[in-house]
């Protein structure tokens, strides 16, 4: 979620040094080695042309005359490889863990009945229970996406502690004071680029709030809570956000039963490159 933050930068400082005519495009990398093609690629364009490279996002930003990004486009065809796609499982588990307690009297004894009466003996016995019913569920979803492209996964349609989500938005800058949200879900959403030599991929996955507010449809992306994690192909990872963000993860991955009871939700995904 930096990375077009670090685009309008670069684009506000190299504006003040273009030459006319020159014009702004930018490049997705899928070589190997893609540090090395960028040196290769200012080297083949001069000093007068500007490139950056962003290496989260695997992009290279080019201002320069059409002749430079002819030279680019006719050397990208020949070394970039391409993009690769993938599979990414998501595994949704629901825990329910609850605790039943309750009191009572039970009683054992004879009672006789006689022309005299009755008699006889019982006893009561007091009793207290304490029951503990767990239980867990799970959902499985799949998104395919090719590399450098990002998808949404749902969390769910009901967000019970949407005011604090929402105070939290404000605070962190990304979220608008006194939206009048008429229905909002929530929604993670992720990125994967496939890295190096194919064997690893990149995984960024942003919360974010979705829904209606006045006929438009809003969004609200936690930016600073984004969890970037890399592993390995097939590897399995929890989304759960860093040790830091606990807090604010515990909050936002909840789903609500039939019953209309929260439950916190475990989220985890396996992405896997298609060949």
């Amino acid at each position: 979620m930096k990375a077009p933050v670090l685009g309008v930068v670069v684009v506000s400082v190299v504006l003040c040094t273009v030459r006319a005519g020159d014009d702004f495009k930018v490049y997705t990398l899928t070589a190997p080695a893609p540090e090395e093609v960028v040196g290769m690629l200012k080297g083949m364009c001069g000093p007068e042309a500007r490139l950056v490279y962003d290496s989260r996002g695997r992009r290279l930003m080019v201002y320069g005359s059409s002749n430079d990004h002819e030279r680019i486009s006719q050397a990208l065809l020949k070394i970039n490889l391409p993009l690769k796609n993938l599979r990414i499982d998501v595994v949704t588990t629901e825990a329910v863990s609850e605790k039943k307690a309750g009191a009572g009297v039970s009683g054992s004894g004879n009672l006789v009945l006689g022309s005299g009466g009755t008699r006889g003996s019982v006893r009561l016995t007091p009793r207290i229970e304490n029951t503990s019913v767990s239980a867990e569920s799970s959902t499985r979803q799949t998104i395919m996406v090719q590399s450098g492209s990002e998808s949404v996964l749902f969390v769910g349609s009901d967000v019970p502690n949407l005011e604090w989500l929402m105070d939290y938005g404000v605070r962190s800058g990304c979220a608008a004071r006194g939206l009048a949200w008429q229905r909002v879900g929530a929604y993670l959403r992720v990125r994967a680029t496939v890295l190096g030599d194919g064997s690893t991929v990149a995984l960024e996955i942003v919360p974010e709030l979705s829904g209606p507010v006045d006929g438009r449809t809003e969004h609200v992306r936690f930016a600073k809570v984004a969890t970037e994690v890399t592993v390995k192909n097939g590897q399995t990872v929890e989304l759960g956000g860093l040790a830091e963000n606990k807090d604010f993860y515990s909050r936002f991955l909840i789903g609500v039963d039939k019953s209309g009871v929260s439950r916190q939700l475990r989220m985890s995904a396996t992405p896997r490159i298609l060949e």
